[in-house]
């Protein structure tokens, strides 16, 4: 659940991350059964996982929700890593199937519903985006890369292609010089594809300040300058004052050609 178009960064933003699974788990064990007949659907894990949500909510008043799910509980690569990773909660005698409470298991698809009709949707592939954003902030670009390949992978399968353009973006700031250029043009295109205005500016302000250091200033200006002229609102976001930042460094950099050029000729 997000404020805006759900790709903007308004200032201050205010993230809160739901455990899904261990909250419901939680309200399960801790919210009574109030059946009146034992062939009633049980709801106590649902209604006790609304109720932390609403608490949560309006304890910490986020401007962005995201509802943490394991659609694979127990992926393999994990398993490849880590051999016990979770082994104490398999059924006995069984290597994949989840040790779950017999009343639990059919309200678990009525929670992802009701998640959906609260306006909090599935998006792993974008909560992987922000785990790989920030491990480019503090230069771990192997994690990052890992991150954007579930993360892609993840939406090969589900079709949540909401994020796509961002991961690409994302690819090209953890591989650094090597295919970032091709990363962020395919960020592009994918943005443009989807008419997603915000995404496009941030693939374009990528692209522009790689394209500045390798000497193309006048294409990274007239590239960014183009797509941030479409914007009419939304000034203060982090995405367009970063945007409006490089046009003007760029801006002073290609007057300063030209004065050096006109210098030479004189």
């Amino acid at each position: 659940m997000v404020v805006g178009d759900g790709y903007s960064r308004a200032m201050p933003d205010r993230l809160l991350l739901l455990d899904s699974a261990s909250l419901y788990f939680r309200a399960f064990f801790g919210v009574p059964d109030q059946r009146s007949t034992p062939d009633e659907t049980p709801t106590n894990a649902l209604r006790g996982f609304l109720d932390m949500i609403a608490t949560l909510v309006t304890a910490h008043g986020p401007t962005h929700l995201v509802a943490c799910w394991d659609d694979d509980w127990r992926p393999q690569w994990r398993v490849d890593l880590v051999p016990t990773y979770k082994t104490h909660r398999l059924t006995e005698g069984s290597d994949v199937v989840e040790e779950s409470p017999d009343d639990l298991t059919p309200q678990v698809p009525l929670i992802r519903d009701a998640l959906r009709a609260i306006g909090i949707e599935f998006r792993r592939p974008g909560f992987l985006a922000l785990v790989a954003e920030v491990c480019e902030k503090v230069n771990q670009p192997g994690e990052g890369l890992s991150a954007v390949a579930e993360a892609l992978a993840a939406a090969e399968h589900t079709g949540q292609r909401y994020w796509d353009a961002e991961l690409h973006r994302l690819k090209g700031m953890l591989t650094r010089q090597s295919d970032a250029e091709a990363c962020f043009l395919e960020a592009i295109r994918i943005a443009q594809r989807q008419r997603a205005k915000s995404l496009e500016l941030r693939a374009a302000t990528s692209l522009s300040r790689l394209w500045a250091t390798r000497g193309k200033a006048s294409e990274a200006h007239a590239l960014l300058s183009a797509i941030y002229a479409e914007f009419t609102e939304g000034f203060d976001t982090a995405d367009l004052s970063d945007a409006k930042s490089l046009l003007e460094q760029l801006e002073r950099r290609a007057r300063t050609s030209r004065a050096d050029e006109a210098g030479r000729k004189g």
